[in-house]
């Protein structure tokens, strides 16, 4: 659409049926409709090409004579700008990049009543008309006026004392300068950082108190938004630079550029692309496909070829599909293990297989589980719930560890399944090499391993790598088992923890047990 579908939309609102053409506007409209600048196709008889004439006759500040035209000309006025902005957020909400642009500049020419073509300086009040229409015949595009100074001002318009007040409003109208830093965060993920830096003189009775902006990313072609914003700038931080954050999609092959579109939301005349190019970026590798759920037969609780460990789980017969997919690694075998699943998959599960296979190996108490668990509030959940289950149920020690490093050593010593925070290891196991009972643990579970991308990440970083150190140093094999959602760089994390290609298992994320 264009701006004189735009108009004809407009004029076909449902809030105008009930309009008509008399007899005695048609010559007065005939009139109109030579003076008004957008072509109205439809015939004068029909109610739209009036309500169509009304509104560009508005904007054209054109006055009228009959007094039944000027009734209905206040009844289109009341409706105009809403009904424009109802427009302007249908196109936006659509994603349409050129028709959300021309949309918008209608519902501003409603609001200032001027054209577009008209220059930005009319909606100053104090500008002789005069001068305003001897810059309007100038052929000269309205970034250049920013260069002039007032006295090139006065001369452009043969009035040399004439140039400080044009001056002073073109540094007046809202202009902002942009700068954007681009990274692709996977192959089909872009992150956008946006500065945008305000460049105009604030004037209290011009601007009030604060200016509303529109951010628009489109693609190369102009055709689609990709994201939308908008944005306030506020007069207390008008000499700062504002930085605004966001992700976009790209897609393969990369198309040479996108742009940035940064428009004022009342001021005609105040927009500012910037072309963000994409020569120099380098996209990530691609990951791999996640794993496949197979379809098997669901294992029986009696896999565990224990009458102790069946008595364990009475809830139900069978394992869920992704759990039956893992068992074998996790209970037959000492193989580190990330096991990558949406919530509610059953994960916790996992974990007490791999819990189970360390029971089996050393029937005595030396041989430790440490389980970390992200926030404190999870590991006093799991911390009941093993208790109960592992502790009333096979006696084993299960501890949770308190913070206070006196009291965890003695924690440490008597517990065989030990639930701590990442923090609360970190602290513990700093001095590993006078600590025995660290050395001592031959099973480590971290819950949640994704966070290792979150605020907290670099301690659970820290410790996973330091248990593979300890590993290495005391020549004892401590088995990693680790559970997250599903990942996209699976294999990255897989490689950290140790776990080989059996030992992956990286669902996707519609892989749900429960829909």
């Amino acid at each position: 659409m264009g701006d004189i579908e735009l108009c004809r939309l407009f004029s076909m609102s449902e809030e105008f049926k009930y309009v008509t053409v008399r007899q005695d506007e048609k010559v007065e409209l005939a009139k109109l409709l030579e003076r008004v600048p957008i072509p109205i196709k439809e015939n004068l008889e029909e109610p739209s090409a009036k309500i169509n004439v009304l509104l560009q006759a508005y904007i054209s500040r054109l006055k009228l004579e009959g007094l039944s035209l000027t009734s209905d000309m206040v009844f289109i006025t009341q409706s105009a700008g809403r009904l424009m902005r109802a427009l302007f957020e249908i196109v936006l909400k659509q994603g349409w990049a050129q028709l959300a642009v021309k949309a918008l500049n209608l519902c501003k020419m409603v609001s200032k009543r001027m054209w577009g073509v008209h220059s930005p300086l009319r909606q100053f009040y104090g500008i002789p008309n005069d001068i305003i229409m001897k810059l309007e015949k100038k052929d000269l595009a309205w970034e250049r006026y920013y260069d002039l100074s007032s006295q090139e001002l006065g001369e452009l318009v043969h009035a040399p004392k004439m140039g400080r007040t044009p001056h002073k409003f073109i540094h007046q109208l809202p202009k902002l300068n942009l700068a954007a830093h681009v990274q692709p965060i996977t192959r089909t993920v872009l992150r956008v950082e946006l500065t945008i830096t305000p460049d105009f003189q604030w004037e209290d009775k011009v601007h009030g108190y604060v200016e509303s902006f529109w951010v628009l990313l489109e693609d190369n072609d102009g055709e689609f938004i990709y994201h939308h914003e908008y944005f306030l700038l506020k007069k207390q931080y008008i000499d700062e630079d504002h930085t605004l954050n966001f992700t976009v999609p790209i897609s393969e092959p990369l198309p040479p550029q996108y742009f940035i579109r940064v428009v004022s939301d009342g001021w005609l005349g105040s927009q500012t692309i910037l072309p963000v190019s994409f020569k120099h970026l380098i996209l990530p590798e691609k990951f791999p496909s996640p794993t496949e759920l197979l379809n098997l037969q669901p294992l029986p609780v009696t896999a565990f070829r224990n009458p102790s460990y069946e008595a364990l789980y009475q809830d139900f017969k069978h394992f869920n599909p992704v759990q039956t997919q893992v068992f074998t690694v996790l209970y037959n075998t000492d193989q580190n293990v990330l096991v990558g699943a949406p919530t509610g998959s059953g994960k916790t599960i996992c974990a007490e297989l791999a819990i189970l296979r360390n029971l089996q190996k050393g029937q005595d108490s030396v041989l430790r589980v440490v389980y970390i668990s992200p926030i404190e509030a999870l590991a006093k959940v799991r911390y009941l719930d093993w208790d109960k289950k592992f502790g009333k149920g096979l006696g084993i020690h299960v501890v949770e560890l308190t913070g206070e490093t006196t009291t965890d050593l003695k924690l440490l010593k008597k517990g065989q399944i030990i639930i701590s925070t990442a923090e609360k290891w970190d602290a513990l196991s700093r001095r590993w090499k006078q600590q025995k009972h660290v050395q001592q643990v031959s099973l480590f579970i971290i819950d949640e391993v994704h966070l290792v991308g979150g605020q907290g990440g670099s301690v659970l970083e820290v410790i996973v790598s330091r248990m593979r150190y300890i590993a290495s140093q005391i020549e004892n094999n401590i088995r990693i088992v680790a559970l997250s959602t599903s990942l996209a760089n699976a294999k990255d994390i897989g490689d950290w923890i140790g776990a080989t290609s059996h030992g992956l298992f990286n669902f996707a994320p519609d892989v749900r047990p429960v829909p």
